[in-house]
This record gives C-alpha cells, sequence and structure tokens, in this order.
C-alpha cells in the first residue's frame, strides 16, 4: 500500500479477531515547482488486473497551478504505474483534459477542468474521471461570480489516452448556475445490460447539496 505522505512503517490492526500487516512505503514519484508552477490535486484510479502479472494499473491525474493567481489551472497532466509503485511512468501532458475557450457573454474565455477524480467502473469496466470546471477572464482570472459545471471524461483503454472532457447536461435556471461534484468517490451502479448506466453523483448546487 503507498499512501503519499507517511515514511516507510509497518502498520498493524485487527479484523473479526484476525491480526493484519501491512506495509505502508512513502514515495514521490514526481515533484514540480519552478517559482511559477506546481502540482496539484493529484489523484489515482485503479484499472484492475491490467498491470504486469495481473496486478492493478494504476493512473494518476493531477493539474498544474500557476502560482501568480489564484485556482489558475493551465494543464493536466497523468503517469502510472503497473507494479503497484515499484516504478512509475514520466509524467506526461493530457491535452484532451487541458482547458478550453469558450464565447461567454460575447468574449472568449479559458476554461478549465479541475478537482478531477479518476474511478473505475466495474460493470462497464471503464475508468471515469468526475471534477467540476473553473472559468476564467480573458486575463486568466477566475470570475466572479464562478459558473461552474461538472465536468467528466471517460479513459480509453486500447488507444491509453482520455477522451475529451465533457460538461454534465443540467436543467436551465440560476440555481443551476453553480455546479458541481462533491467528493466523488465512486459512487455508481449499473442497470440492465449493454452497460446501461446509472451513476449516483452528489452534487452542490449554490451552497445547497443534491444527489442525482
Amino acid at each position: 500500500m503507498v499512501i503519499p505522505g507517511l515514511g516507510g512503517l509497518n502498520f498493524q490492526t485487527y479484523r473479526k479477531g484476525r491480526k493484519l500487516k501491512y506495509q505502508l512505503k512513502h514515495d514521490i514519484p514526481t515533484k514540480l515547482y519552478d517559482g511559477k508552477k506546481c502540482w496539484v490535486h493529484p489523484r489515482a484510479g485503479i484499472i484492475p488486473k491490467r498491470g504486469k502479472k495481473g496486478k492493478p494499473k494504476v493512473l494518476f491525474t493531477m493539474n498544474t497551478h500557476d502560482i501568480s493567481g489564484s485556482d489558475v489551472f493551465k494543464g493536466m497532466y497523468g503517469f502510472h504505474t503497473d507494479d503497484l509503485g515499484k516504478s512509475y511512468s514520466e509524467p506526461i501532458a493530457l491535452p484532451p483534459l487541458n482547458p478550453r475557450f469558450e464565447t461567454i457573454e460575447g468574449k472568449e474565455h479559458p476554461v478549465a477542468a479541475s478537482d478531477f477524480w479518476p474511478a473505475f467502473h466495474s460493470s462497464s469496466r471503464k475508468l471515469l474521471g468526475i471534477g467540476h470546471t473553473v472559468v476564467y477572464t480573458p486575463e486568466w482570472k477566475v470570475m466572479v461570480p464562478r459558473p461552474r459545471h461538472t465536468s467528466y471524461a471517460v479513459y480509453d483503454e486500447k488507444n491509453d489516452k482520455w477522451g475529451n472532457w465533457k460538461k454534465l447536461q443540467m436543467p436551465g435556471g440560476e440555481q443551476f448556475y453553480l455546479r458541481e461534484q462533491v467528493q466523488y468517490k465512486g459512487m455508481m451502479k449499473a442497470m440492465g445490460p449493454f452497460y446501461c448506466l446509472s451513476i449516483l453523483i452528489p452534487i452542490r448546487m449554490g451552497g445547497s447539496d443534491l444527489i442525482v
């Protein structure tokens, strides 16, 4: 088990009278701080039995953060491990998850997907990523008020790449102006054949919480 922020140690616990032993290891697979930007929002998604010798493949995603401002996310990067942390790939840019420009009130605005959580959907055997958008002024300042959408993307395992991020479509109305996922952690279930999916996602709207 690999948990960031913990030094090498042995951890013991008990479950139904049976003693279990875990080894926790502190790894630093990558780091970035060059005085202008750093890594933020590092998250891991696990695909069972797709690593070496039947081990899981663990994919990590993370944003770059420009320290010149607040919540300025200009790129998404990713890396992976196929051997449970014995080795890691080098971080690479993930263009399908990068910010894009949208016309809002007659002006071109950068819009980024952030707070991105990859999680494996067992019924469809797909790795899904869910987060929320950040809308900026043309000068890359966070817009006030802050319109948000729940964003999502699907990982294409065959071609080893993420699909373009999309927005979760919601009804109109001012109550949906601010909407984002709330601690999405894989609350999913499948309904019926052919991977017809029903996914339970808590969403916050304008200060209140709604589960859809």
